[in-house]
């Protein structure tokens, strides 16, 4: 099977403090065309958002998930169906001296 796909991301970032920047932004795909398969036309996307801190010598960057925006008291309690919790990948720590 082959396909051609055409992927695009558009972000924001805003700098909230002197020390904390907030991301969002829109990444999707779209299968424009393929062979062999019977999912042709295929489109997906999702909203991404994102924490960053800078505190001197030590930063911090996490990609927050959406069922924060869609239940925010349930996604930090820990009590919501989203099984994947308040962040959606890893946190990077980093320290430079």
């Amino acid at each position: 099977t082959a396909a051609l796909k055409q992927t695009a991301a558009v972000g924001v970032e805003a700098n909230m403090t002197d020390w904390a920047t907030l991301r969002a932004g829109y990444n999707w795909t779209h299968e424009l065309t393929c062979e062999g398969t019977d999912d042709c036309g295929n489109n997906t996307g999702a909203w991404a958002w994102g924490l960053g801190f800078n505190w001197g010598g030590l930063t911090a960057d996490m990609s927050v998930s959406s069922s924060l925006l869609q239940d925010p008291v349930g996604t930090i309690t820990g009590n919501n169906d989203d099984a994947g919790g308040l962040t959606s990948s890893a946190i990077t720590l980093t320290y430079s001296f």
